[in-house]
């Protein structure tokens, strides 16, 4: 009966995966949205052209040809020497390029800096944390890191070690769960490093990049304790989880897609144990981030209120942006202004963002064409720019970040390279997404399961999706969606070559 359930439970999840899917791997390979590199995150939406579904086709072909090559490298040279260039081409852009941290990242990092010689001026009443309490675990990473180097390079040269800290993760996954699949393995590595967002994302330190590397940490050591039915794996697992969460809290999302699962596996084998590990992850997540806050408190002689309510990033994700800059559903101010115009308090705030929320509701009801045409531009300009923003996240020109070379120049103005780059990373993710979708069809037809690798990839993405659906949202936001859906692509990949005949 148990047995019955899960399979009707994770059938929902891949028919309710193919509705994001569908709807993402077609807007891809229809539209690329194009977010200008300054302050004003102007998104433009244009229809992709010849050149795209030229360079599309032949990289479809050439990937089976690569398919083929793959076979002959082992899997470990193959990581090796990926991992290699991305620490060449790292190096070199560190030496070659000088980054100026900005906005909230900048924030973070100079409070970090001064919070080690007692000025706590920003926890105070109006201040950056007492409006955003949860970014004290990024702050405290950076503490961390600041015990090592006080240069900014050394930020980055540790993002960049995440960064392949990520993609060893998913491939030593890949050898706990695909064991006889050794050519899903080997995709599961190309397309890590073939997703170059990932690569320039390095620059960015707005926690969101040792987020994903605490989060892929976590994940792995879950899969060693599946496969290996190891408790310290399980143990490591919780802790890294805990870490994403305080670096980032969106990564809060990885953690349910981990509980559904242990949740699902409670319905076919050791229920209790299955439970428990929902109860102690629900633990680790969610009760660090007070203990966190309560410290600060003690530290800086003050006390922090909840800061500002999330419902008020929902208000913003539904709002249009008045200032016409940048697009439906993306950071407007709303949340930071209400809040501060209400003189900090939060139930106020909350009650401003419920009404916000309602006139919304009501202006969609009444005209469902608008609402329809609001979500297909907030959700296309989120998924469907080809680097994720991971440009426009790091050292842009227009920022007053300098460099020496014009190939870097034309990269970081949105010239040339930066046009070339975009349309390969548009050809990316379109195989990336149409392989994933193929995948799960296949996997329906053919009434397979999901691995725990597969089944955290698809749950992961749909939280995102839903997520970025109402809430504030921004393409630099999902891109770890993605990372974690490649061995969902890799398997599709797989799949596509054995029904033309050449795969084993």
């Amino acid at each position: 009966m148990r047995n019955r359930i899960y399979s009707v439970l994770e059938y929902c999840i891949k028919f309710f995966a193919l509705i994001p899917l569908t709807l993402i791997t077609f807007w891809t390979v229809r539209y690329a949205n194009r977010v200008s590199l300054d302050d004003y995150e102007t998104s433009i939406i244009t229809s992709n052209g010849l050149k795209f579904y030229m360079v599309f086709v032949i990289s479809v072909i050439a990937m089976f040809f690569l398919y083929r090559l793959l076979k002959g490298i082992p899997e470990k040279w193959l990581f090796i020497g990926f991992t290699l260039c991305y620490m060449i081409a790292g190096i070199f852009l560190l030496t070659h390029i000088q980054m100026i941290m900005r906005a909230d990242a900048e924030i973070c990092y100079s409070s970090a800096a001064a919070f080690e010689v007692g000025d706590y001026q920003k926890l105070q009443f109006g201040e950056y944390f007492y409006m955003c309490p949860h970014q004290l675990g990024l702050t405290s990473y950076h503490r961390f890191l600041r015990l090592f180097s006080r240069k900014e390079e050394w930020v980055y040269f540790v993002n960049l070690l995440w960064i392949i800290v990520v993609n060893l993760c998913l491939w030593q996954a890949s050898v706990l769960v695909y064991q006889e699949k050794t050519m899903v393995r080997k995709l599961i590595i190309f397309f890590s490093f073939a997703f170059l967002p990932h690569f320039f994302y390095f620059f960015y330190s707005y926690g969101q990049v040792p987020g994903i590397g605490c989060l892929a940490v976590a994940f792995y050591f879950t899969v060693r304790a599946f496969y290996k039915n190891c408790k310290i794996s399980m143990g490591i697992s919780m802790l890294f989880m805990m870490f994403a969460c305080l670096i980032r809290n969106n990564y809060l999302i990885g953690a349910i897609a981990l509980m559904i699962i242990y949740i699902l596996k409670a319905l076919k084998e050791n229920p209790a144990k299955r439970l428990l590990c929902v109860a102690l992850l629900l633990a680790v997540v969610t009760l660090p981030g007070g203990i966190l806050k309560k410290y600060y408190e003690n530290a800086g002689d003050t006390e922090l209120n909840k800061g500002i309510p999330f419902s008020m990033y929902v208000a913003m994700g539904i709002q249009e942006n008045p200032e016409g800059w940048r697009a439906p559903g993306w950071f407007n101010g709303f949340n930071h202004e209400t809040y501060l115009a209400l003189g900090c308090d939060v139930e106020a705030s909350g009650e401003a963002a419920v009404q916000s929320i309602q006139e919304r509701v009501d202006t969609f009801m009444k005209n469902p064409g608008y609402g329809v045409e609001f979500f297909k531009e907030k959700l296309i300009t989120t998924w469907c720019e080809p680097t994720f923003m991971s440009i426009w996240s790091g050292p842009i020109i227009s920022a007053g970040c300098e460099t020496d070379m014009g190939l870097l120049q034309s990269l970081y103005v949105g010239g040339t390279a930066y046009e070339w780059l975009a349309l390969g990373m548009n050809v990316v993710n379109a195989i990336l997404f149409g392989f994933s979708l193929l995948f799960i069809l296949a996997m329906i037809v053919k009434k397979k399961e999901f691995t725990i690798l597969e089944l955290f990839g698809v749950l992961f993405f749909m939280g995102g999706f839903l997520f970025h659906l109402i809430w504030e949202t921004s393409s630099q936001y999902v891109y770890p969606y993605v990372v974690f859906l490649i061995p969902v692509a890799a398997g599709g990949i797989h799949f596509v070559y054995e029904k033309i005949g050449k795969g084993k």
